[in-house]
C-alpha cells in the first residue's frame, strides 16, 4: 500500500473516465507504506470470519515466501485453506495499491494458474467468485454448471479486471446464477453502458441478478435488490 501526495487526476466530461498522472521519469515521494495479504476472497473471508461465520478459502498461490505467509495469516484470522493450492512452479499475486485523494488505483501481476473446481469437503452454503487471471474460463463454466445443479447455494460475484474484459455477452451467463453482485461505478457503466445509478441497477436486474451492489468511492455505496 502506497499513499502518494505528488499527483493530479485528469478527468473527462462524464466524470467517470479518470486517470492519474504522476511526473514522468521523476521520483514520487511516498507519504506512507504498510505491506499486508489481500486480495478480493482474501478480504472477503476475513471479514466474514471475523463475523462469526465458517469460512474456507478456495485459490491458487504460488508456493513461495508470500504464498506460505498467506497461509500463516489466514490461520490466525480463522479461515480454513484446505482448498488453497500451493504451486510449486508459480508465483504468489502481488499488487502495489496507490491511494490519493481517498481512491485508490491498483498495479496489479496476476500469475497464470490452472484453475479446476475442486471437490469441496461440505456443499457450502453460500460461494463468493472473485478475480482470476489467465486461463480461467473454464473454470467459470463448471462453476455456473455447479451453480445452476445446487440454486439453494447463495452466489455472489465480484469480478476482476480479467473477468471484466471477457464482455457482457460472456459475463451475462454467471449474472443468471448470481444473487448479489458487487462492482464499482466504472465497472457498472461498462457493463450497462449507463450513466444514471437506477438505470444501471435496472438492467443489472433485468440481467437476473437479484441484489446489485455498486460502490462510489468510499462516500457511497448504492444497493438495490428483489
Amino acid at each position: 500500500f502506497l499513499k502518494i501526495d505528488g499527483a493530479e487526476v485528469s478527468c473527462e466530461k462524464d466524470q467517470i473516465n479518470c486517470k492519474i498522472c504522476l511526473p514522468f521519469g521523476s521520483k514520487i515521494s511516498v507519504s506512507e507504506y504498510s505491506t499486508s495479504i489481500a486480495g478480493n476472497s482474501i478480504n472477503t473471508g476475513v471479514g466474514l470470519a471475523k463475523l462469526g461465520l465458517k469460512v474456507s478459502l478456495d485459490s491458487e498461490i504460488g508456493n513461495d515466501s508470500f504464498g506460505n505467509n498467506i497461509i500463516q495469516e489466514l490461520y490466525k484470522r480463522n479461515v480454513d485453506t484446505t482448498y488453497v493450492r500451493l504451486n510449486a512452479d508459480k508465483i504468489t499475486n502481488v499488487h502495489q495499491i496507490i491511494f490519493f485523494q481517498d481512491e485508490r488505483t491498483i498495479l496489479t501481476y496476476h500469475e497464470k494458474y490452472n484453475y479446476e473446481l475442486k471437490k469441496w469437503r461440505d456443499k457450502p452454503k453460500m460461494i463468493h467468485y472473485s478475480s482470476q487471471a489467465g486461463n480461467f474460463e473454464n473454470y467459470m463454466e463448471d462453476l455456473i454448471k455447479y451453480l445452476k445443479e445446487n440454486r439453494d447455494i447463495i452466489s455472489s460475484f465480484n469480478p476482476g479486471s480479467a473477468q471484466i474484459k471477457l464482455g457482457v455477452n460472456k459475463l451475462k451467463k454467471f449474472f443468471e446464477v448470481c444473487d448479489i453482485l458487487f462492482v464499482n461505478e466504472e465497472e457498472a457503466f461498462f457493463i450497462t453502458s449507463e450513466k444514471e445509478v437506477l438505470n444501471q441497477h435496472k438492467k443489472l436486474e433485468e440481467m437476473g441478478i437479484k441484489m446489485n451492489v455498486i460502490t462510489f468511492g468510499k462516500n457511497r455505496i448504492i444497493v438495490t435488490g428483489k
